[in-house]
């Protein structure tokens, strides 16, 4: 095969990546308006952070993106509300095959935010209450690393949270874990188009297990809440056109 051959290959499949990524952030984005979620899919169809992403990492998006999407389908086909949010997780646990301590649901409210990482620490799944409090963009999420998008005013909650999951992964701990009594954490955007600011409290961390029994995660439970006045009107608007703008310079 051909130099030639091989770039156009390259780029064919680059294109039909993209095609598939902006049509299943734009599903993500409908289930988010079923539980009356505003979230934007991306900030432009130059998708600036997706594009600039290996094959390898937009075929990873794009996978994370089919499974989040399937697990809401299923949750809508079996009757429930996607504001469930213990349905939502128990939904996503057995997409994954993951296993979890056998009183992990009596710890979950709706009002919860959820989040499940795996053992380097990539989200593999969130509920919806989670994209409530965050004025980025799905693509943002999606592609670009976490301490790019945050920072946090006390480092101690992150060590909180990294020596207890050393707890988990050594099975010296098996339980659900509280630890609300490490207080409450501010959490503040980095680049986005509003910064949102939140306070949140690590409620419960709990660890998750694969079909050999090995562990290889947690899950967090938290409650949060925005501490910063949400724009509306023209002000939003403004902000909004503004952070596009950021975008499209960044994708040149």
């Amino acid at each position: 095969m051909s130099m030639l051959s091989n770039v156009r290959d390259c780029i064919t499949q680059d294109q039909e990546l993209t095609s598939d990524f902006i049509r299943l952030a734009q599903d993500t984005v409908l289930m988010a308006h079923l539980v009356e979620c505003d979230l934007v899919p991306f900030s432009g169809l130059y998708l600036p952070h997706f594009r600039k992403m290996s094959i390898k990492g937009k075929k990873a998006v794009i996978e994370h993106l089919k499974s989040f999407n399937a697990i809401c389908e299923q949750v809508l086909s079996n009757g429930k509300s996607l504001k469930d949010s213990a349905a939502l997780t128990w939904y996503a646990l057995r997409k994954f095959d993951l296993h979890f301590p056998s009183d992990l649901f009596n710890h979950i409210k709706d009002n919860d935010v959820i989040e499940v990482y795996d053992r380097t620490n990539v989200q593999l799944f969130r509920n919806f209450r989670f994209f409530e409090m965050s004025s980025y963009t799905l693509e943002d999420l999606l592609c670009r690393s976490w301490t790019e998008l945050f920072k946090r005013e006390k480092m101690e909650h992150t060590e909180s949270i990294i020596e207890t999951c050393k707890r988990f992964y050594s099975k010296e701990v098996t339980t659900v874990t509280p630890l609300s009594h490490v207080g409450i954490h501010r959490i503040e955007e980095s680049d986005s188009p509003f910064y949102y600011k939140m306070d949140a409290v690590i409620k419960y961390l709990a660890p998750i297990y694969d079909k050999q029994r090995y562990p290889c995660g947690f899950i967090a439970i938290e409650s949060a809440n925005l501490v910063c006045e949400q724009p509306t009107g023209r002000l939003a608007e403004e902000l909004l056109q503004n952070y596009y703008a950021r975008m499209a310079i960044a994708s040149i």
